[in-house]
């Protein structure tokens, strides 16, 4: 994958310096590290995470619950951002709360293996709160280290590149999952409970690997 936009920079600029040789190997490593960020997001926006609620026996109400923790949860980048301005350590902030907040999704699919069938939806709806809390760790860090690393004169074309691959990664993404799900679909629904599980279990060790 070659980043066309880099080596204009580059060009316009008459970089060539080891510093900037540095700059361009994080400008790229920051677009193929979303290739695996693009690829948990579609896994865990999918419908097997509506499936697998179902298949806990979340109800109606919990439902409610799943779709509002997100935003309830963002109230965290507030302390966040203070602590992160006072106390500095961005990136250990970035990558820690990034990392805890993927591997909280392998837990999520391992709900059915870590606790009764009784507890299973109570602890999918735990398990959710506890990723959104960890979700809105990184964001306020994640701005600030951008508006630095990438220079201004291409922001605005780098994240436009970066977002294009995400999206045929998710494509494609959606197209698999769409076929896996079909095909546990008519195995019964301890077949795609099961499957759903790996789904979001290989969702999180992806989105580890992002980080």
């Amino acid at each position: 994958m070659r980043l066309s936009i880099i080596q204009e920079y580059v060009e316009e600029t008459g970089a060539g310096s080891g510093s900037d040789s540095e700059l361009r190997r994080s400008l790229r490593q920051v677009v193929y590290a979303w290739i695996f960020g693009s690829a948990w997001t579609y896994i865990v926006v999918s419908a097997a995470y509506t499936r697998y609620g179902q298949l806990l026996g979340v109800s109606e109400f919990g439902f409610g619950l799943l779709a509002a923790l997100p935003f309830s949860a963002s109230l965290v980048q507030i302390p966040v951002s203070y602590l992160v301005e006072r106390f500095g350590r961005h990136k250990t902030v970035f990558i820690v709360g990034g990392m805890l907040h993927r591997v909280a999704w392998v837990l999520i699919g391992l709900v059915p293996l870590l606790l009764p069938p009784q507890l299973w939806s109570t602890g999918l709806l735990a398990f959710v709160f506890i990723q959104a809390v960890l979700a809105n760790v990184p964001i306020p860090v994640w701005y600030t280290w951008m508006g630095e690393l990438v220079p201004a004169s291409i922001r605005g074309r780098y994240f436009s590149r970066r977002t294009q691959v995400g999206q045929f990664v998710g494509l494609l993404t959606i197209l698999v999952v769409g076929v896996v799900l079909d095909d546990a679909e008519m195995m019964g629904s301890m077949m795609m409970m099961d499957t759903i599980s790996v789904l979001l279990v290989t969702a999180g060790l992806i989105g580890v690997v992002d980080f």
